[in-house]
């Protein structure tokens, strides 16, 4: 499930208590239709893999989200894992590619586990 957070506190708030595992963060613009085409593939994602935390920012709405992450197109998808950044694309975003991250990360996460 992809969660869309309406302010900074909220998403720091998610940092905190869910930082250690793999993030999703897909951030989008009002303006950029691209956007609005790609989301419903994030989502799609994000339920195949609920482990993940899927986040939705809209730049307008979470400016401070935008730069803090260093966000200067969108759509753009971050993915994060302990807090680290350990994809990020912009613009041209391939689902698949993504999806292939994450299925490493949690196959590693998932060994050091159990």
């Amino acid at each position: 499930m992809m969660v869309q957070l309406q302010s900074w506190e909220e998403l720091e708030e998610q940092l905190h208590i869910r930082g250690e595992q793999l993030i999703l963060l897909y951030f989008t613009s009002q303006t950029c239709p691209v956007c609005h085409v790609l989301l419903p593939k994030v989502q799609e994602l994000a339920l195949a893999y609920p482990e993940v935390l899927a986040v939705h920012i809209d730049i307008e709405q979470v400016p401070k989200a935008q730069g803090t992450f260093m966000v200067f197109s969108a759509p753009t998808v971050v993915l994060l894992w302990d807090q680290k950044e350990i994809l990020r694309r912009s613009t041209f975003i391939q689902v698949a590619e993504v999806e292939q991250y994450i299925k490493k990360y949690l196959f590693f996460t998932k060994d050091t586990k159990e």
